[in-house]
C-alpha cells in the first residue's frame, strides 16, 4: 500500500469513530504528513463514504420498485 491508501483508511476509520475531518487534518499534518497528501486521502475517505450510500440507496430504490411491480392491483 501506498501513503495516500494508507492515510485514506486511517482516515476512514477514525470518521467512523467520530473525529472530524478538521481533527485528523490537524492531527495528521502536526505528525508530519504532507496537507495536500492529508487534503487527498480526506477527499478518497469523503468520495467512498458517497459512493457506499449511494450504492445502498439504489439497490432499496430497486427492491422498492420490485415490490411494487409485483404487489396485485
Amino acid at each position: 500500500m501506498d501513503q495516500k491508501s494508507i492515510l485514506t483508511h486511517y482516515v476512514r476509520t477514525y470518521l467512523k469513530k467520530g473525529y472530524s475531518k478538521e481533527a485528523l487534518k490537524a492531527y495528521l499534518v502536526k505528525q508530519k504528513y504532507d496537507p495536500r497528501l492529508v487534503d487527498d486521502a480526506l477527499h478518497d475517505a469523503e468520495l467512498h463514504r458517497t459512493l457506499r450510500i449511494t450504492a445502498a440507496v439504489l439497490v432499496l430504490a430497486i427492491v422498492t420498485i420490485g415490490v411494487i411491480l409485483l404487489l396485485p392491483e
